[in-house]
């Protein structure tokens, strides 16, 4: 079952949130890679920081930074490695710097949430990720749009 994380920071230098996800493994060869996005609305310096963490370590990120009105801004996480045998923790934080003069809040998106490799998790598993992904970015971009 994935999970989001609530706001991060109540001011200061970073607001965001991030979803996470439980997965059996066996031993072996793993790959992640995750399709990331972000809009403003208005002028903004900081469109988030994106973070792909593997058992609680950071494995890949990307820093958006400044973005224009109405621009639109696309890149990736990926991550390969070897992993041992059991449950691990995938998770991907969206963060950005908040306070004057950064702007409007940007809208963050993930899409294409693919494990593969060797150390891959059970078939139901799997679905049952890409269910639990897409209901989160769903809840979190509702919540964003209301909050």
């Amino acid at each position: 079952m994935g999970e989001t994380a609530g706001v991060i920071g109540g001011g200061g230098l970073g607001q965001g949130a991030g979803i996470y996800q439980y997965v059996p493994l066996a031993a072996g060869q793993l790959k992640i890679s995750v399709d990331i996005a972000a809009t403003s609305p208005g002028n903004n310096a900081d469109g988030g920081t994106f973070e792909l963490l593997l058992d609680g370590n950071l494995v890949a990120s990307d820093a958006i930074g400044g973005i224009s009105v109405s621009q639109i801004v696309r890149s990736a996480l990926s991550y390969s490695g070897t992993v041992a045998s059991g449950t691990h923790q995938i998770a991907i934080d969206m963060r950005r710097g908040y306070g004057l003069g950064y702007g409007s809040t940007p809208y963050q998106f993930l899409d294409n949430i693919v494990l593969g490799g060797t150390a891959v998790p059970e078939p139901g598993t799997t679905r049952l990720l890409s269910l639990g992904f897409a209901a989160l970015a769903v809840g979190f971009r509702r919540r964003q749009t209301h909050g």
